[in-house]
């Protein structure tokens, strides 16, 4: 189904067209089907549910709670000094990404690579006192900024010096980072089992957006210089994995969001 215009839903196959609650309004060619009882006929009913102005979608009518689901992680994110609420979108892109949807999640999950992959693009923020907290399905990254003047001016992340930075993942294709005059979110789309939609979502508060006036031209680069080096080594992981030697010899401690994220895919994998 998607989308028309008005108040309706239509199928873009045959053209049936549901109101938003679900009831079938109209249909061409009604005479075909004579005996039709359009009161019968209804889309499945799910749940729609908010926090921080961001909407999640549930394909069942019954089931867990967001707030249940994000088992703590919005308390975590809502302790950014502005208010999700109040967030508007400024900008958005996406890549097609020649890697399965999972190696851009585990890169996401470690921090280790900072220090090699970003050496150069990413000193605003200090690897060694990340925190990493596994939340329920979730993984928070807490990563604090260091002591210098420069970070105010990042290009990409500033931050104020000794600062955080409330980064994180939410189960299964959703990456949240914070920085002083903005916050970007991550959604993957799985495209096929070597292809990955990988969209960019930037957020401004009104104040924000006052303070820090944003400008596409100048940000888009820099941001992208730090997506390309993770995009590089995604797509060596990928061509990788045809070789007989690959496999994972061992992960650091401050990996284990790894493990955490293929525990968590294991069980609805399960039948």
């Amino acid at each position: 189904m998607r989308s028309a215009n008005g108040q309706r839903v239509r199928c873009p196959y045959h053209g049936w067209n549901f109101n938003y609650e679900g009831n079938l309004k109209d249909l061409p060619r009604a005479e075909c089907f004579p005996n039709l009882d359009k009161s019968a006929v209804y889309l499945a009913k799910g749940r729609v549910e908010t926090w921080g102005g961001f909407i999640f979608v549930h394909s069942e009518a019954e089931g867990e709670s967001l707030v249940s689901y994000l088992a703590g992680f919005s308390a975590y994110l809502e302790q950014y000094q502005h208010r999700w609420q109040e967030l508007q979108q400024v900008d958005h892109w996406f890549y097609e990404e020649p890697a399965n949807w999972k190696f851009p999640i585990e890169n996401y999950l470690e921090c280790y690579h900072l220090s090699v992959v970003h050496a150069q693009s990413l000193k605003c923020f200090d690897p060694k006192n990340i925190i990493y907290t596994p939340t329920g399905r979730h993984y928070q990254i807490f990563v604090p900024f260091t002591d210098d003047e420069f970070v105010k001016d990042h290009p990409a992340f500033s931050g104020e010096p000794r600062g955080q930075s409330y980064q994180g993942f939410i189960f299964p294709n959703m990456m949240i980072n914070t920085a002083r005059d903005k916050v970007s979110v991550f959604r993957l789309t799985p495209l096929s089992p070597t292809r990955t939609k990988f969209e960019v979502f930037i957020y401004q508060t009104k104040a924000q957006i006052e303070a820090f006036p944003y400008k596409q031209d100048e940000f888009r680069p820099e941001f992208e210089r730090v997506l390309n080096e993770d995009f590089g080594v995604v797509r060596s992981l990928q061509a990788s994995v045809h070789s007989k030697a690959y496999g994972v010899l061992q992960l650091a401690d401050i990996e284990y969001g790894i493990s955490h994220f293929h525990q968590v895919l294991s069980k609805y994998y399960q039948p």
